[in-house]
C-alpha cells in the first residue's frame, strides 16, 4: 500500500491542516484525559495508521511546549514500510531538536490483526486518524480493531478515532481532482469511486466501495535540453491504484465500541468540529474512554 507515492504523499495532501487538526485533538486530550494518578509525568501514545507521521509530529511539539510531561513514549503502526520510513525520519528530526526525553519506535502491521501482546505496555492515548478504519475488510475486523484498542489503552485513558465517510453521506459517480505544484513538480491526482457489489447480500457488501486513483507527475528539467530522437520515455510518471474501502455508519461504530467494552463514548460531528476549526477535513471524531 502506498508503495508508489509515499514520497509525494505529503505534497498531495499539502492542503490538509495537520497543525490545526493536531491542536484540536490536543485540546480534546487535555480536557478528557484523566491523569490524577500520574506520578512520573510520562505520556505514552500509539497511533494506528500513522502514515507519514504528520499528526504525531505536531502533537509531539504541543506535548513538549506544554511542559506537562518529562518523557514521551511514542509508537507508530502502519502497513506501509515506505510510509513508516518517512514518519521515522520526520519524528527523529523533531526528537533531535528537543530536550525532552522521548522514545519513538515503529511497527509494520495491520491494525486489525497485529498481536497486542507484542506491545508490552498500555497507553494513555490510542489514535486512529484520517479514515484508516475504511481499510478494514468487515465489521468483524472493526470489532477486532476496537478490541485491540481496548487492550492497548490504560484505564481512564483515551482512544480517539476519525472514521471513513459514512454510507449515507457518500456521493457516487463524482470525480475528485487534487493538484499540487511547486518549482520541482506538477502533480494531478484523479479519483473515482464505485460500489463493489451490484447485488449485495450483507450490510458489509452494501457498504464496500472501490476507490480508483490515477496519478500523473511531471518533474521539471531546468537547463536540460530534451530531444525526441533520444527516445527518453516516459516524460511523465503515471500509475493507477485501487483501494478497497468499507464504510461504517455511526450506529455500527458505536455499537461495536460498546460490544468490546467502551461505555464512555463521545461523538463529535463534523459540523461541531468546523465551528472550532473552519474548513477542517476531519469528518467526525469518536472519543472513547476506558473505565
Amino acid at each position: 500500500m502506498y508503495t508508489n507515492h509515499a514520497d509525494i504523499y505529503d505534497l498531495i495532501y499539502s492542503f490538509k491542516n495537520y497543525r490545526g487538526e493536531s491542536e484540536l485533538i490536543y485540546d480534546i486530550i487535555r480536557k478528557n484525559l484523566d491523569r490524577n494518578n500520574d506520578i512520573d509525568r510520562e505520556l505514552s501514545v500509539i497511533e494506528l495508521g500513522i502514515g507519514t507521521g504528520n499528526h504525531m509530529c505536531h502533537l509531539f511539539e504541543l506535548f513538549e511546549k506544554s511542559k506537562e510531561y518529562d518523557r514521551l513514549n511514542l509508537i507508530g503502526l502502519d502497513k506501509s514500510s515506505h510510509m513508516l520510513e518517512i514518519a521515522e525520519k520526520k519524528i527523529a528530526e523533531k526528537i533531535n531538536e528537543s530536550t525532552m526525553k522521548t522514545v519513538f519506535i515503529t511497527k509494520q502491521d495491520d491494525m486489525a490483526n497485529f498481536i497486542t501482546n507484542d506491545v508490552q505496555q498500555q497507553f494513555d492515548i490510542v489514535l486512529s486518524l484520517f479514515g484508516c478504519l475504511g481499510y478494514l475488510k468487515s465489521t468483524q475486523e472493526l470489532i477486532q480493531t476496537l478490541t485491540n484498542m481496548f487492550v492497548l489503552v490504560r484505564p481512564r485513558g483515551l482512544v480517539i478515532i476519525e472514521p471513513f465517510i459514512q454510507p449515507e453521506l457518500f456521493k457516487y459517480g463524482t470525480c475528485d481532482l487534487t493538484t499540487y505544484e511547486d518549482s520541482n513538480y506538477k502533480i494531478a491526482r484523479l479519483g473515482k469511486v464505485r460500489r463493489m457489489y451490484k447485488n449485495p447480500t450483507t450490510e458489509d457488501e452494501k457498504n464496500r466501495v472501490q476507490l480508483t486513483v490515477n496519478y500523473s507527475i511531471g518533474k521539471m528539467d531546468f537547463g536540460q535540453e530534451l530531444f525526441v530522437e533520444d527516445n527518453v520515455e516516459p516524460l511523465f510518471q503515471q500509475w493507477e491504484e485501487k483501494h478497497d474501502m468499507l464504510m461504517f455508519s455511526s450506529e455500527t461504530i458505536i455499537n461495536c465500541c460498546k460490544q468490546v467494552g467502551f461505555n464512555n463514548i463521545q461523538l463529535l460531528k463534523q459540523n461541531e468540529l468546523q465551528q472550532i476549526l473552519p474548513n477542517t477535513t476531519i469528518r467526525d471524531l469518536y472519543v472513547l474512554q476506558k473505565n
